[in-house]
This record gives structure tokens, C-alpha cells and sequence, in this order.
């Protein structure tokens, strides 16, 4: 996963963690750590997905659905 593609679903997420108090706002890197993966996770256990933390074309698909 490219840099840019990492900063977008960070985005996105910070974006949620005004909405969904479980997920916290993380740092917009570039970087997919374990920040990044714990969101993941956390948002995938609200949709009721497996939290593998991995971002799958599920949960990417899920994201933007509700981003936008």
C-alpha cells in the first residue's frame, strides 16, 4: 500500500473519530503503524468485521462508504 493510499484512509479515519468515540484520532503519516491499525481494527469491530486490523478491500469499501 503506497504512501498516499495510507494518508487517505488515515484521513478518513480522523475524519470517523469525530463521529465514533472508540476510534481515536490518529497522526496523518503516511505511515500504516500500529496507530493506524488499531483504527482499523476498532472501526471494523463497529461494522461487526473481523478486527484484523488490515485494510481489505471490505473494510476500504466500508470506509469511504461512510466518509462520504
Amino acid at each position: 500500500m503506497n504512501e498516499t493510499t495510507v494518508r487517505d484512509i488515515q484521513n478518513q479515519l480522523r475524519f470517523l473519530s469525530e463521529d465514533f468515540d472508540t476510534i481515536d484520532p490518529i497522526a496523518v503519516d503516511g505511515i500504516y503503524g500500529e496507530e493506524t491499525q488499531r483504527a482499523v481494527a476498532e472501526l471494523q469491530r463497529i461494522l461487526g468485521f473481523d478486527a484484523t486490523g488490515e485494510a481489505d478491500e471490505r473494510t476500504l469499501n466500508a470506509l469511504n462508504d461512510l466518509y462520504r
